[in-house]
């Protein structure tokens, strides 16, 4: 699915098409890879959001080529209001997932730069600026579904995406 919506951004000719599917991008690894429910991922600032590039990764006792992400939550979204909610994401995934290019990506657009601004306007916003309270974009989204056995006990495929 990262693959199919890099090869659309990439394609994108428009600027409202391109910023979409870097948002649709945005969206898919932080949801994956954040486990976070929809509300969460939809009030996140760009304040919200720190980047630690590869390169850097070894000023934050993370070993070198090693960058992350971190997500801070609101603390209207976390069911213990006496805890502090921080998500710590790879930069890119062993796996090639790179929420890190996603985020730098989509600040490049909006703000003309790779490097997030500390900022409280919304990741997820509309092309006013309006924080968005849904997707408006459809998002495909695999699952992994019960497979039917013949003893009638569902189990998991060996492989989905995601």
């Amino acid at each position: 699915m990262d693959k199919t919506f890099l090869a659309n951004y990439r394609s994108a000719t428009s600027f409202d098409t391109k910023r979409r599917w870097a948002l649709a991008g945005t969206a898919n690894l932080i949801l994956w890879l954040g486990w976070l429910r929809s509300s969460e991922c939809l009030s996140l600032t760009w304040a919200d959001v720190s980047l630690v590039l590869p390169d850097k990764g070894p000023t934050c006792d993370l070993p070198a080529g090693i960058g992350m992400v971190l997500l801070r939550l609101s603390e209207q979204t976390k069911s213990d209001r006496t805890r502090t909610a921080d998500i710590v994401i790879a930069f890119t995934t062993l796996s090639g997932l790179s929420l890190g290019s996603w985020l730098r990506r989509l600040s490049r657009l909006l703000f003309g730069t790779p490097v997030p601004p500390s900022t409280d306007a919304p990741l997820f916003c509309d092309s006013d600026g309006r924080a968005l309270d849904f997707f408006p974009f459809s998002l495909p989204v695999c699952l992994p579904l019960p497979l039917s056995t013949a003893s009638g006990r569902g189990r998991l495929p060996s492989t989905f995406c995601g």
